[in-house]
């Protein structure tokens, strides 16, 4: 029967075309729910994305409250103290709204997945819950702001903003980039999933009638993998620039707050052998240039801009590759030396870093001359943790910096009594 009715052209023509139409169906709605589906997974990582880098902001955020809780603490002046708390407030308001909308997000989750799980407890569940430590930092942040927080209490509170608080948010922000990565693994099933039907439907056709098909078919999966790919990179890209300096290339404040903060503590290694080789230090170096202010008003600011690139390339050359070297802003500069055996080795470093900063860089048929006021501090032989290295070597290097003032002055002084002389 089957072949009565396929023997003649016009039957063969049309089995062929009614088979080539369901099959072509079949591909369409194949394809077409695939599609749907995929950009509705590549826009729920988008968002997952963004929240990412929100939550990211919040723990910003806190370390920043901690810092003006701190700063009120120290500063004797009502001006400085109302400046404080007005960017405080501004601080926390920012740290609330955030709050408010990754909540809502979060809410929506539908929890059917492990990581949905852990993202949702992240935010809702416990004391140590994003929702548990925001109310404690609103409350916190009200008594500051009115005044009825002693010493002690503000002092247990940048403790613990500054601890269990980043600890907490931290704990958010591993659960996001965890959705995101699930959201990534079911792209790639419902990817898998959506190939593997229509090769199924190719194979039950001839190929050579769906050959075309096919090609397309391949065309549009490679373009959604590029594209899977440049969404990818382009978020490692984002991260990357939000962690560099865009005039000197160098780190950023970001990146050295994130370095400081992964490594708050020293934890000294067990007990070794006599013969064994000694743990190595981590050095901090925090320096600022001099007569930089001269160079800006003399020649202008883009001739300052010249000297700060010129100055991250050189300390690019001087510092190893494993060290992270940060600007700070302005003209501040830190590095962090990982794995050094000895002071001695720090010291060298600041004698490169000295001596390659005086270095002469030309502009415009000048050359601009500046020099370096260096302070330093080793962990753990002269602070315990990279935040007090960090702030012992700052004290340092203003010490270095007066001086050099005093020096400078001394020698203006001078001069101008010679020139009275004659």
């Amino acid at each position: 029967m089957i072949a009565t009715h396929l023997d003649t052209p016009v039957s063969v023509f049309r089995a062929v075309t009614v088979r080539y139409i369901l099959s072509l169906s079949a591909i369409a709605v194949l394809s077409l729910l695939g599609w749907q589906v995929m950009t509705s997974q590549l826009a729920q990582h988008k968002r997952q994305d963004d929240a990412v880098s929100l939550a990211g902001g919040q723990r910003m955020l806190t370390h920043q409250m901690a810092g003006l809780v701190a700063e009120g603490l120290v500063t004797q002046s009502d001006a400085s103290r109302a400046h404080i708390l007005r960017d405080l407030t501004a601080a926390e308001t920012r740290f609330i709204d955030t709050f408010h909308s990754l909540s809502k997000q979060v809410a929506a989750v539908p929890g059917s997945s492990p990581a949905d799980r852990e993202l949702r407890a992240s935010y809702f569940d416990g004391p140590s819950s994003v929702l548990s430590t925001v109310a404690k930092i609103d409350r916190a942040v009200h008594a500051v702001e009115s005044g009825q927080t002693a010493r002690p209490e503000a002092e247990s509170l940048i403790a613990w903003m500054r601890g269990p608080a980043i600890q907490s948010l931290d704990r958010a922000v591993a659960a996001h980039k965890s959705a995101a990565k699930g959201m990534l693994r079911e792209l790639r099933f419902y990817h898998v999933a959506d190939l593997l039907a229509v090769l199924a439907v190719l194979l039950m056709e001839a190929v050579f009638v769906f050959a075309p098909l096919a090609r397309r078919l391949a065309r549009q999966t490679t373009e959604m993998q590029r594209q899977s790919r440049m969404l990818i990179e382009t978020s490692q890209e984002m991260e990357r620039l939000a962690c560099t300096d865009g005039l000197t290339r160098l780190s950023n404040r970001r990146a050295l707050d994130t370095a400081l903060a992964s490594s708050a503590t020293w934890i000294p290694e067990r007990p070794r052998p006599a013969y064994a080789r000694p743990a190595s230090s981590t050095g901090v170096i925090s320096f600022d240039l001099d007569c930089f202010k001269q160079v800006n008003d003399l020649y202008g600011h883009a001739a300052g801009d010249e000297v700060l690139r010129a100055v991250g390339e050189r300390l690019r050359a001087v510092c190893r590759s494993g060290d992270l070297v940060a600007r700070m802003g302005g003209d501040e500069f830190t590095a962090i030396l990982y794995d050094v055996p000895s002071s001695e080795f720090v010291e060298a470093i600041v004698e490169r870093i000295r001596a390659r900063v005086a270095e002469p860089v030309p502009f415009e048929g000048v050359n601009l001359v500046v020099g370096a006021s260096i302070g330093t501090c080793l962990v753990p032989d002269q602070a315990s943790t990279l935040q007090d290295a960090l702030k012992i070597a700052d004290d340092m290097q203003r010490e270095a910096k007066q001086q050099s003032k005093s020096r400078s002055a001394r020698r203006q002084f001078a001069t101008a009594g010679l020139k009275q002389l004659a």
